[in-house]
């Protein structure tokens, strides 16, 4: 415990908060996975956030010192890109099923199948390639799909504002969704710039600012969650 202690402080005890805020969120998506279709397939993302936060933990208790993060273990390293895949993924579902156009559709679905095969080309490079995984890289996916998702955003929110009224906005579960994920790509897309900096020059500092990026999950989660106690709602 005292070493999840000393790993938990220079964040300010945000990993923790945000652990907390995943298995709730995992918990609720996977009790009322059946109320909103477009937000099936959240509880495989929420599950692979959560083995990676295990793993994690597992790695300080267990097997290395307090310096281990300047050396990601290989496993961990793997674990975090198939969750950030997983987490792409999922949300560009959910953003293809919230947005009505067509040709916002086809837009949406070529952005997910062009990001996930740019990702998937760097992971593979990096595996039969450079031998090694590399921060910088994780650092370039996550860029790539966090500018991929938030076009789909700007989508839904022309359509919600450009079209009548049909329903009060705090009754919608994809507008409180949609509006947490556009707030967290808005806030930590340059936020990573400045991470990636600090992770070569500055590491402790890299620990402190980085719990910035949990905070902004935390709230994403909180905003998904109330997206899960919204009911279904039938415009036709």
């Amino acid at each position: 415990m005292s070493k999840l202690l000393q790993d938990w402080t220079p964040g300010y005890f945000t990993d923790l908060f945000l652990s907390v805020f995943l298995i709730l969120v995992f918990i609720v998506s996977f009790i009322k996975r059946k109320k909103h279709p477009s937000f099936k397939f959240f509880p495989f993302y929420f599950a692979s956030f959560i083995i990676l936060q295990l793993h994690y933990y597992i790695a300080i208790i267990f097997f290395f010192k307090p310096s281990y993060r300047k050396n990601i273990p290989l496993v961990n390293s793997y674990i975090d890109r198939i969750t950030t895949i997983a987490e792409f993924f999922v949300f560009m579902y959910f953003l293809y099923c919230s947005i009505k156009s067509v040709q916002k559709k086809k837009l949406t679905m070529w952005l997910a199948i062009v990001g996930l095969t740019i990702a998937v080309a760097i992971i593979l490079k990096e595996v039969f390639w450079d031998g090694a995984v590399k921060y910088r890289s994780l650092t370039n996916i996550y860029i790539l799909e966090s500018s991929s998702m938030l076009i789909p955003c700007f989508f839904y929110y022309h359509e919600l504002f450009s079209a009548s009224p049909k329903l009060k906005l705090r009754q919608d579960a994809n507008f409180w969704t949609i509006t947490g994920l556009t707030i967290y790509l808005i806030c930590t897309l340059p936020i990573t710039f400045v991470l990636a900096y600090l992770s070569e020059i500055d590491y402790p500092l890299y620990i402190q600012v980085y719990s910035i990026i949990h905070i902004f999950y935390i709230f994403l989660f909180t905003l998904i969650i109330k997206s899960y106690l919204c009911k279904p709602i039938n415009l036709t």
